[in-house]
């Protein structure tokens, strides 16, 4: 079946944002995205979104790659499309399905693509999870599915365990044996921790099938000064040794708000560490991101080399509105714009709107070209969201470090000592992490592991009897 132009006014009847109130979302329902050619902007491809219930998300911009498999977005169903420009009509490309558990934990995902000789929907892959009862991820299963049986083919699992503390120690992945009809063992992961709950460990081995045994692949070492990460090191298995040998190591520095303002790169050569990397960063007075300077050393003038740099510009929301991407121009040894996006928002805070350009050196402006530009529009509605109840009064949340890449500590004065409600969400509400803290004091401090989140912004959510406290954090990579 095809979509033409008039999917067009399906964006036009889309609901328009509307102001928060303290039971109302908004959440993900269409997105569509345009490449500029030599003639101009034409029509890429785009998706639409349904939802049942208060389920909803949207999509991070800034988020890197998720650190686990589960989608950040609930929906029920999502439709991609894809324009055809010599017709002028949209085709429909693929659909995913989510069905879901009694806490809104998404069950499955059937991927399904269009089959456009025989006009329907076929099935192709499909991810299964099943959770915890303090709804973590407990077991991931990718399968395949096979035309002529009709059956979900196997492919992929991995087993996640936790400790007391909702720590991740370990993830086991295998895939299937067809042949023998037994999940193989592939690799295996395993996370240690401090008192502080800061992972200090983790160990990344191999199933070797000729002796039925582990073998050591890779090993981090992380070292702390409270909750701070003072350095990590990367080392890499030598069979022939039967040692760790180092490989990586990275130093950070950090602000008097325990932001990170320097991350040292250095690699192990020769029996000692040498400077390789190193990564600068500058804040705005109101903590955003200002300016990510990334240097090579250079040992020949035992001096270090700016040959990166990202320039963002923030609105009063704290909201990234424009991102300045800068090479060095090994020639003239000056940095040189390369590219620049913009961001428009909701009164929500929403991304409506997000758009490329490069620089034209001739002209020393920003222009639409072949190569790097591009852009997308963002359509949302508003919907009734339940469990999140009028608050008495609002007190001060402090989180560190900010952004933060392991660990985020907490520090909430209460006026009295209550079980204390925490939710951890993306930046437009989807709910990634919930649970209840029930022995506590008036003084609430914790350390909150953050390794599965993926890049991007948060805000966590904490409220202790009629009281709340919301803040925005941010998690690098």
């Amino acid at each position: 079946m095809k979509k033409t132009l008039s999917i067009l006014a399906l964006f036009a009847l889309l609901i328009a944002q509307q102001a928060y109130a303290q039971t109302t979302m908004t959440r993900l329902i269409a997105r569509a995205s345009d490449t500029y050619r030599s003639l101009g902007f034409e029509y890429l491809d785009s998706s639409s979104l349904s939802y049942t219930g208060t389920r909803g998300g949207k999509i991070d911009v800034f988020a890197g790659i998720p650190a686990l498999p589960v989608p950040k977005i609930s929906f029920d169903i999502k439709t991609d499309f894809l324009y055809d420009a010599s017709a002028g009509i949209w085709n429909n490309r693929n659909k995913y399905l989510h069905t879901f558990d009694a806490n809104d934990n998404i069950l499955t995902e059937v991927h399904q693509n269009w089959n456009t000789a025989a006009g329907t929907w076929e099935n192709y892959s499909k991810r299964s999870f099943t959770y915890t009862t303090e709804n973590r991820l407990a077991t991931y299963v990718n399968q395949l599915w096979n035309t002529t049986s009709g059956n979900w083919d196997n492919v992929a699992k991995s087993v996640y365990t936790y400790d007391i503390n909702g720590n991740m120690t370990s993830e086991i992945r295998s895939v299937w044996n067809t042949s023998g009809g037994v999940w193989n063992l592939l690799s295996n992961s395993i996370y240690t921790y401090n008192s502080n709950n800061l992972r200090d460990d983790f160990l990344s081995q191999t199933w070797n099938t000729g002796s039925n045994t582990w073998v050591n692949s890779l090993h981090w070492i992380y070292s702390y000064t409270g909750t701070n990460l003072d350095f990590s090191i990367l080392q890499l298995w030598n069979t022939g040794a039967g040692i760790w040998d180092n490989y990586e190591k990275d130093i950070y520095t950090y602000t008097v708000t325990h932001k990170i303002s320097i991350d040292d790169r250095q690699k192990w050569i020769a029996g000692s560490w040498t400077n390789d990397r190193r990564y600068l960063y500058i804040y705005t007075p109101g903590d955003d991101l200002d300016n990510v300077t990334g240097e090579d050393w250079d040992a020949g003038f035992s001096t270090w080399i700016s040959k990166s740099r990202d320039l963002s510009t923030w609105d009063a929301n704290h909201n990234k509105i424009a991102n300045v991407n800068q090479q060095l121009n090994t020639s003239t040894l000056l940095m040189e714009n390369r590219y620049q996006t913009l961001y428009t928002y909701t009164a929500g805070n929403d991304v409506v709107f997000m758009e490329t350009k490069g620089w034209d050196a001739a002209t020393a402006t920003w222009q639409y070209n072949t190569s790097s530009s591009g852009r997308s529009r963002f359509y949302y509605e508003t919907y009734s969201t339940t469990g999140i109840a009028p608050v008495a009064n609002t007190v001060n949340c402090v989180l560190y470090p900010v952004p933060a890449s392991d660990v985020l500590h907490i520090s909430v004065q209460w006026e009295v000592a209550k079980p204390v409600e925490v939710a951890i969400c993306d930046m437009y509400g989807h709910i990634i992490q919930r649970w209840t803290d029930k022995s506590v004091t008036a003084a609430y401090n914790r350390t909150l592991p953050v390794q599965h989140l993926a890049a991007g912004n948060y805000m966590i959510k904490l409220s202790s009897g009629n009281q709340t406290a919301n803040k925005v954090f941010t998690v690098t990579r």
